[in-house]
C-alpha cells in the first residue's frame, strides 16, 4: 500500500511549519545580542533534519525558523560570556605575575595599584556577566513563548539546544588548549564528546518521529473498500485476478497492522508520560476505529477469496459457475459490511479502549488495554 499522508497527521508538524505571527518576529527582532569572536554552530544535525524533510516548510519565518533564530542570540551571549571570561582570567593572572614580581621589591604604592586593578577586573567580569545573564533570561524567556509547550517543538529546540552544547564545549577545549591548561583538556575533551553523543541521540530521535509523522496512514480512499469495485477486479472470472488481489489484500493488510501499532504505541507513550490531552482523544479514536474497520474489511475479504479453493482448477470451477460467482459477489457485499460492526473484531477491541475515555477523560484509558489491543491486532 502506498503511503500518503492524510489531513489530519499534519497536526504533529503544524507546529514545525506553521508562520509565526508579526509580534513574535518583533520580539526576537528586539532581543539584545552579543557579538563574540568565535562564530557560532551552525547546526548540521538539524540542517540534517530539515532536508531529509524538505516537503515540509520550514523557512525563516516558520515557527522553527524563529526557534532556530532565538538559539543563535542564546548561543552568542553565551560564547561571548566565555570569551569575556577567558580573557579577563588572562588580564588577571599577568596582574598577579607583575604583583609576584614586585613582591620581592618594597615598591608598595605599585603594588597597591595593580591590586587595585586586579579588583576592577574581577568587577568588570562580574558586571558584565549580570548584565549578560538578564539578556539570556529574557532570551530564554522568549524561547519558552514560542514553544508554547507544544511538544514538537520542544523536542526541535533541544535537538538545536544540544548541538549548541558541543559548540560550547569545543570553546571551552580551545580556550583551555590556548593558556596550556593542560590539566583540565581531558575534562574539557569528554564533555565535547559526551555533548556530540547527546546531541546525535536527539537528532535521531526527532529525524524518527518527523519521519513516522510524514509515512503514516494511507489516504482515505484506500481505507474505505467499494464493494462494486472489488467485484470488478475480479469479474473477468480469471485465476490471475483473484490471485493478484490476494497478494495486494496481503500487503495492505500488513500496512494497516504496522500503522495502527505505531498509533497505538504512540498513544501508550502519551497515556504513561500523562501528555495525553482530552482534546486528542476523540481525533485519536475515530482514527484508530477508521484503520480497525479497514482492517477488519481487508482481512473478511482475503478470507472469502482464500475460500475459493487452493489449486487454479477449484478457483476457475467457482468463477465460472453463474451460482457461485454470485454467492460470492454477495458475500464480497457482506464482508465490506462486517467491517463496519462496532461489536466485532478489531474494532471492537479499539472501541473497548476508548470506552471511558470519551465521556471521563484521558486518564481512563488503560495502557493495559493498548497492549492486549496490540497483541490481538498482531494474530
Amino acid at each position: 500500500m502506498k503511503k500518503i499522508m492524510r489531513f489530519n497527521e499534519y497536526e504533529n508538524l503544524i507546529p514545525l511549519t506553521e508562520s509565526a505571527y508579526p509580534g513574535l518576529i518583533q520580539e526576537l527582532n528586539n532581543l539584545e545580542r552579543a557579538e563574540p569572536i568565535h562564530s557560532v554552530n551552525e547546526g548540521q544535525l538539524l540542517n540534517k533534519i530539515k532536508n531529509s524533510f524538505s516537503k515540509f516548510f520550514l523557512g525563516p519565518l516558520s515557527r522553527v525558523g524563529i526557534i532556530d533564530e532565538a538559539r543563535r542570540v542564546l548561543l552568542e551571549l553565551e560564547i561571548d560570556i566565555l570569551e569575556q571570561k577567558h580573557q579577563k582570567k588572562k588580564e588577571i593572572e599577568e596582574i598577579e605575575d607583575q604583583i609576584s614580581s614586585l613582591s620581592r621589591s618594597d615598591d608598595k604604592e605599585k603594588i597597591r595599584a595593580l591590586l587595585k586593578d586586579k579588583e576592577s577586573k574581577f568587577s568588570e567580569i562580574e558586571s558584565y556577566i549580570k548584565s549578560q545573564g538578564l539578556k539570556i533570561k529574557k532570551t530564554l524567556d522568549f524561547i519558552k513563548k514560542t514553544i508554547d509547550g507544544n511538544e514538537r517543538r520542544k523536542e526541535y529546540y533541544e535537538v538545536g539546544r544540544a548541538e549548541d552544547e558541543i559548540a560550547l564545549a569545543e570553546l571551552e577545549y580551545k580556550l583551555a588548549k590556548e593558556k596550556g591548561d593542560e590539566s583540565n583538556l581531558k575534562k574539557y575533551l569528554d564533555k565535547v564528546n559526551s555533548a556530540k553523543a547527546d546531541a546525535q541521540k536527539k537528532a535521531e530521535d526527532l529525524g524518527s518521529e518527523i519521519k513516522k509523522d510524514g509515512e503514516k496512514e494511507a489516504s482515505p480512499e484506500q481505507l474505505v473498500l467499494d464493494p462494486e469495485k472489488e467485484k470488478k477486479k475480479i469479474g473477468g472470472r480469471k485465476v490471475r485476478d483473484v490471485v493478484k488481489r490476494k497478494n495486494e489484500l496481503s500487503r495492505e493488510i500488513i500496512d494497516l497492522k504496522e500503522e495502527m501499532e505505531s498509533k497505538l504505541k504512540s498513544l501508550k507513550r502519551k497515556v504513561d508520560s500523562k501528555t495525553l490531552k482530552k482534546t486528542q482523544v476523540k481525533n485519536l479514536m475515530m482514527d484508530l476505529l477508521e484503520l480497525s474497520s479497514a482492517l477488519d474489511a481487508k482481512r473478511n475479504l482475503l478470507k472469502l477469496l482464500n475460500g475459493l479453493g487452493k489449486s487454479q482448477d477449484e478457483i476457475s470451477s467457482k468463477l465460472h459457475s453463474e451460482t457461485e460467482f454470485t454467492k460470492l459477489a454477495n458475500k464480497i457485499n457482506q464482508s465490506i459490511t462486517d467491517g463496519q460492526d462496532a461489536n466485532t473484531g478489531t474494532k471492537k477491541i479499539i472501541a473497548g479502549i476508548f470506552s471511558n475515555a470519551t465521556r471521563e477523560g484521558s486518564a481512563n484509558i488503560s495502557s493495559d488495554k493498548i497492549n492486549d489491543a496490540i497483541e490481538k491486532i498482531n494474530k
